[in-house]
């Protein structure tokens, strides 16, 4: 009797362990990030889905729109990003980093980075999404780099990332 004991409670931490280790080798999907950000990095394409993980897909619109800056009349580059989970996993946004390029041959940037609360989400649309507004006066603006970081359900985190090219707006 102690030898079948002790023969179950081996055969139960055998399982335990291979269920452990099965679960800790789900992957994420979690960007590789350099040290140093370029837009070349933001332009390659994002990771493929992960079955039974969260994926999100990006759309964006630019245009222009005429307005006021504290020099008087001027155009502004306008653009609107929309974001949504489309693997019908749940996604947590927790943060959002930017990255604007805004010399033509330079990879200098300015960064900023927001908390995911205070990205607007429309709950109350039929396709729901993220989205987030970028404005600045027509200039030497050659894009903006975008990272989205969350989690999943389990908690695992997550990131994804999104080149907004702006090259046509440029004087």
């Amino acid at each position: 009797m102690k030898k079948l004991t002790s023969l179950l409670i081996a055969l139960s931490l055998v399982l335990i362990a291979a269920a452990s280790a099965e679960a800790a080798q789900t992957p994420a999907l979690k960007l590789e990030e350099p040290e140093v950000f370029t837009p070349e990095w933001f332009q390659a394409d994002n990771p493929e889905p992960i079955p039974g993980e969260p994926y999100l897909e990006f759309t964006f619109d630019t245009y222009t729109e005429d307005g006021e800056n504290d020099y008087g009349p001027a155009t502004f580059m306008m653009w609107e990003v929309f974001v949504r989970e489309t693997a019908g996993h749940p996604f947590t946004l927790t943060r959002m980093d930017t990255y604007g390029y805004f010399w033509e041959e330079d990879d200098r940037y300015e960064y900023e980075s927001f908390d995911g609360a205070v990205i607007w989400y429309d709950y109350f649309s039929d396709d729901p999404h993220w989205e987030t507004v970028g404005r600045m006066p027509v200039q030497f603006c050659r894009g903006y780099g975008y990272i989205f970081y969350g989690t999943d359900a389990e908690g695992n985190e997550l990131s994804f990332r999104l080149w907004v090219d702006l090259s046509s707006f440029m004087e």
